[in-house]
């Protein structure tokens, strides 16, 4: 049975911030144990759905990104420091492929890719404040043929 556009999307994410070289491990699940730092997580979020036509809908797939920098070996002020670069890298990564490069060939012949935007979320730490993060939204708008 083929992935979902869901799963496609997620799996597509997971490879585009592998590439980010300052990320020492990237989860396609929740967690908050990594081996190294900084780290990454993916976790889906919302699905909108939005008429186009009588023909097509727009559907935009939210995603979570957390990136995670440990506070203890360096201090706050470095650990936020670290984020910064890394939001950078990041955003950077989907902002040179708004179509996630060969992603259309996997997606059900009723999807058309239209782009991918990151947008930047807010920050968060731990309950042990070992740990700080900062979420990005990973956006996926396609075009799906309904008729």
């Amino acid at each position: 049975m083929p992935d979902s556009p869901h799963t496609i999307f997620r799996n597509k994410i997971k490879s585009k911030l592998e590439e980010v070289s300052k990320l020492q491990q990237v989860r396609d699940a929740s967690s908050l144990k990594f081996d190294g730092y900084p780290a990454a997580d993916i976790i889906p979020s919302d699905e909108d759905s939005d008429y186009e036509s009588t023909s097509e809908n727009l559907r935009v797939s939210s995603f979570h990104v957390r990136l995670f920098q440990e506070v203890l070996k360096g201090g706050v002020t470095e650990a936020v420091n670290t984020l910064y670069d890394l939001i950078d890298d990041v955003m950077d990564v989907f902002d040179q492929d708004q179509t996630l490069s060969g992603v259309q060939a996997d997606l059900p012949a009723r999807y058309t890719m239209i782009r991918v935007t990151p947008v930047k979320g807010g920050w968060q730490e731990t309950e042990e404040k070992n740990i700080i993060f900062t979420n990005l939204i990973i956006n996926i708008t396609v075009s799906v043929d309904i008729s």
